[in-house]
């Protein structure tokens, strides 16, 4: 459901926030499913992947492609990653009945990697459960976006 008005910023979840997740099995209806047929789900148990940065790398170091992977979630309630994410708006979005504006957000991925926190892949390349790294990554991919404009 909308209210017609004139927005001037957007906010939206990177994950599954800890109320829904607690809501168990049963409360994720298609959800859950679909996490499982994407491959981004551990377990129930250890929770879904909110992010998944996987791929191969070489470096002064790594002359041969070695395998990274970031997997970025919360684990059970044991860490909770699950970040909010508020952009301001370039101009306003009019949502009107007959009026949908349609907002570009664009991401740069090399924040995952050179955010708030830097990572070299030659430190750790296979980041998944990890009570301090996991957060730091956490941090990182919620700065990776922006919006570049908006069409009304």
């Amino acid at each position: 459901m909308y209210r017609e008005d004139d927005y001037t910023k957007v906010t939206f979840g990177i994950g599954v926030d800890q109320e829904k997740y607690l809501e168990g099995a049963t409360g994720q209806g298609d959800f859950l499913a679909k996490a499982q047929e994407a491959g981004m789900m551990w377990s129930w148990q250890a929770g879904y992947k909110f992010m998944v940065f996987e791929g191969t790398y070489t470096s002064e170091n790594t002359t041969t492609e070695t395998a990274f992977a970031f997997h970025m979630g919360s684990h059970g309630t044991a860490v909770d990653n699950y970040k909010e994410v508020s952009l301001d708006l370039t101009n306003s979005a009019r949502v009107r009945t007959d009026l949908t504006p349609v907002i570009h957000v664009v991401s740069d991925v090399s924040n995952i990697l050179d955010g708030t926190t830097k990572f070299l892949l030659d430190d750790a390349a296979q980041i998944h459960v990890d009570g301090v790294k996991s957060p730091q990554i956490a941090i990182n991919v919620n700065t990776m976006f922006v919006i570049d404009h908006v069409h009304n």
